[in-house]
C-alpha cells in the first residue's frame, strides 16, 4: 500500500509542536510591517521606485526622490515629467519594453553634468504593467560608508581623511597639495591604509569600498519634498 508522505510544514508541527502551536499574526500587524519596511527601504542610498509603463509614479524612496528632484524632475497629475524630449522619449520607449515586453531595459538620467543609470525590470502586478526602477551610485562610496569602515579598520582621523581623497579619486600628489603636506607623508599614510585594511594596492582598496553596503546619512532629506506616488 503506498503511503503519501507528510507535507514539509507538517513534519515541521510533528517535530516542533510549540512552535507550531503559536497563534498565527494578526492581520492587522501587516500595515505597521509595510510602514516599517518603506521606513527601511528610506534609509538606503540606493533610489528606488516603482512605476508603469505611462511614467505613473507609483513610489519613490527618500534616494529616489532627491534623485529625480536633482535631475529636475517632477510629478504631474500623477506622472513624471522632466529631462529633456530626447529623455523622456528614451524612458517611455523603455518602459513599454519592460512592462509590456517582460524585458530589462538600462535609461539614463542627467543631474546637470552627471550621467545617472537606471535599470528597469518588469515588477508583477495584479491588473498593472509595472517596473522596477534601480537608480545606479552618484560616487564609489558615501561618507557614512567611509567613516564605518574607518572606525572598523581602526584608521586615524589623518588615515581616514586620506582614505576620503583616495574614494574620491584623488593621487598621492594632490592630496599632499590639499592638505599641505610632503607626497612622501601621504604616500607613508596610504600603506598604512591598505596594510589595516588588507588590501595589497589602491585599485585593491578602491573594489573594496564598492562593495560596502549602500547607506544614507542619518536624518538626511528628513526635511525635503517627498514625491508623492498613486
Amino acid at each position: 500500500m503506498h503511503i503519501t508522505p507528510p507535507s514539509p510544514i507538517a513534519a515541521f508541527a510533528e517535530r516542533h509542536p510549540a512552535i507550531a502551536a503559536r497563534p498565527a499574526p494578526r492581520s492587522e500587524s501587516a500595515a505597521p510591517a509595510f510602514d516599517t519596511l518603506l521606513a527601511a527601504f528610506d534609509g538606503l542610498a540606493s533610489g528606488l521606485a516603482v512605476v508603469d509603463e505611462l511614467l505613473a509614479l507609483v513610489y519613490a524612496n527618500a534616494a529616489a526622490s532627491s534623485m529625480f528632484a536633482s535631475a529636475g524632475w517632477g510629478v504631474r497629475d500623477g506622472l513624471l515629467h522632466g529631462g529633456s524630449a530626447e529623455e523622456q522619449g528614451a524612458w517611455a520607449e523603455a518602459l513599454t519594453d519592460v512592462c509590456l515586453g517582460g524585458r530589462r531595459r538600462l535609461v539614463e538620467m542627467r543631474m546637470g553634468e552627471t550621467p545617472v543609470f537606471a535599470a528597469l525590470a518588469p515588477l508583477p502586478a495584479a491588473g498593472r504593467h509595472l517596473a522596477t526602477v534601480t537608480f545606479g551610485r552618484l560616487e564609489i562610496c558615501s561618507a557614512v560608508e567611509l567613516q564605518l569602515f574607518a572606525k572598523q579598520c581602526r584608521l586615524t582621523g589623518a588615515e581616514s581623511q586620506v582614505l576620503e581623497k583616495i574614494a574620491a579619486g584623488r593621487s598621492v600628489a594632490e592630496i599632499a597639495h590639499e592638505h599641505g603636506v610632503e607626497p612622501s607623508t601621504v604616500a607613508t599614510q596610504s600603506a598604512a591604509i591598505r596594510d589595516k585594511t588588507g588590501c595589497r594596492s589602491v585599485r585593491a582598496l578602491l573594489d573594496r569600498l564598492s562593495r560596502l553596503p549602500a547607506l544614507r546619512p542619518a536624518g538626511l532629506g528628513a526635511g525635503a519634498e517627498r514625491l508623492r506616488w498613486s
